[in-house]
């Protein structure tokens, strides 16, 4: 239609401005959902696209339609596996 799909790699940038998309900082739970391509449920109100990220690494974009959240998440790169039970230790980032 009218709207735009940005480019996934253009998340992953080290050129794109700052202030160019709104970041959504995940917990490891929902950041994890976000991996494996799931649906997100976030606290945060973001209007349209914005960057979802994790320890200030930007993972990819997300949009907020409004009444849900659409995960743009590569299909072919999403986590299959399940992830550590509630409340399991993940892996600490050196």
């Amino acid at each position: 239609g009218s709207d735009y799909l940005p480019s996934h790699e253009l998340a992953l940038s080290i050129e794109l401005a700052a202030n160019a998309f709104p970041v959504c900082e995940l917990d490891y739970e929902k950041a994890i959902t976000y991996l494996q391509r799931g649906n997100l449920s976030i606290d945060e109100r973001f209007d349209g696209w914005f960057i979802a990220a994790m320890l200030g690494v930007c993972m990819g974009f997300a949009k907020n339609i409004g009444s849900r959240i659409n995960n743009y998440w590569p299909v072919e790169w999403r986590i299959r596996m399940q992830g550590p039970p509630a409340g399991g230790k993940p892996v600490s980032w050196v």
